[in-house]
């Protein structure tokens, strides 16, 4: 059995999960678990920037967020660290906040 994650509880989004929801399974070096995602916007391979410092010591710990990249669009795209997403979710017993 591996988690299953609503990145729309996790992250305490407005609205209601879509009716056709997508479930993304991950895996990493440590951790696996499923999320739930309202959409795709597209796959491909992307350079993923840190994030600067002014955000924080503990804001990647805090919230998944590893980085973030430009899409083509110029959209500006979260990388997210499944595993830290994964073992705060299993630390809180559920969307603890």
């Amino acid at each position: 059995m591996v988690p299953l994650i609503n990145l729309r509880r996790f992250y305490c989004l407005e609205g209601e999960t879509p009716e056709r929801a997508i479930l993304v399974y991950v895996k990493g070096a440590e951790k696996e678990g499923c999320f739930f995602i309202d959409s795709i916007y597209e796959q491909k391979r992307i350079v993923v920037k840190n994030l600067p410092a002014l955000l924080g010591a503990g804001f990647r710990s805090r919230t998944g967020i590893c980085g973030c990249s430009i899409m083509g669009s110029g959209r500006v795209c979260a990388a997210l660290d499944t595993e830290i997403i994964i073992s705060k979710y299993e630390k809180e017993g559920s969307y603890g906040g």
